[in-house]
């Protein structure tokens, strides 16, 4: 009995939280929109986590009717995919799994339902961002001097679609597995922190593409292969930018032992666009070694 009070009251108090947030949200012209579904993962993991996958199915109904009530389309769809992966996520938690496997279903589970969200179900209410994302590109082009075809403006969608997912899904992982066992929540297995890098040889490429980005940005050549070189580009900035963030969040885990989430985000926010050229070259030197020796050094596992 005391078990089942225990539970409820903590179910509980882990939906007034998302329902704080979401009124919070309400105030702020949807300036949480993109944090709250983030939270409502974690929470589903924590407490699928502990009480199994049941309960957490029955807390992800009544966060969706929260999120009816006090939320808009995008957090009532992003909010159901978030407690999807937290229940997943939390699942095999308790099972004892792998943190690569964790890892793997949170990306999984996010990029699955980003397409499914944005491509399938968003149209239906209205919302859609491919018509700003086509502006976009094609004003992109325009200052080129590059024809920009309607399909290769898919595939730049499709791929932001994608990266959108897997960090997400990282970030979950990776938040995850500070704050789980600090709650007293059993994670199998300490992972090594080559777990969390890059290989070397995709960090090395993913730079390459990045630098010559750098380098072509301000000059004015029109050809297909300049566009080309630019997707590559980006594509290798967000990789390493991961990456960045990555080690932002481990430095200051193990060096300072707090969650450096908030502070990094408001950081990158306010300096950008430099924070993404910093990070790149942070994610840069952690994945081909400097980096990751000297926390090895610090401390040999997260």
């Amino acid at each position: 009995m005391n078990k089942n009070i225990h539970k409820m009251t903590e179910g509980a108090m882990y939906l007034a939280i998302g329902g704080a947030l979401m009124l919070l949200d309400r105030l702020l012209p949807g300036l949480l929109d993109v944090y709250i579904p983030i939270a409502i993962a974690l929470i589903s993991i924590l407490y699928t986590a502990k009480y199994d996958y049941q309960n957490g199915i029955i807390l992800g109904v009544c966060n969706f009717f929260i999120t009816f009530l006090f939320g808009n389309i995008y957090l009532i769809l992003f909010n159901t995919l978030a407690s999807i992966c937290g229940i997943v996520y939390g699942s095999l938690c308790k099972r004892g799994y792998d943190k690569q496997i964790l890892s793997l279903s949170a990306i999984i589970v996010f990029i699955i339902g980003e397409f499914i969200m944005t491509i399938l179900i968003l149209p239906i209410f209205g919302v859609s961002d491919m018509q700003e994302m086509n502006t976009m590109i094609q004003d992109l082009g325009a200052s080129f001097n590059i024809a920009i075809s309607d399909t290769m403006i898919k595939m730049v969608y499709a791929a932001a679609i994608f990266f959108t997912g897997l960090i997400e899904g990282l970030l979950v992982h990776l938040l995850a597995v500070i704050i789980l066992p600090r709650l007293k929540v059993k994670v199998c297995t300490n992972a090594s922190i080559e777990k969390f890098k890059l290989p070397p040889v995709v960090a090395y490429i993913a730079f390459i593409f990045f630098a010559i980005m750098l380098l072509i940005a301000n000059m004015e050549i029109s050809s297909d292969l300049v566009y080309i070189v630019m997707c590559f580009g980006m594509i290798g900035m967000l990789l390493l930018c991961m990456q960045g963030y990555f080690f932002a969040l481990l430095y200051g885990y193990i060096i300072h032992k707090k969650n450096m989430s908030l502070m990094l985000i408001l950081i990158i926010i306010f300096l950008m666009p430099l924070s993404f050229v910093v990070l790149a070259i942070l994610g840069f030197l952690y994945a081909t070694g400097p980096l990751q020796r000297y926390l090895e050094n610090k401390k040999g596992t997260v």
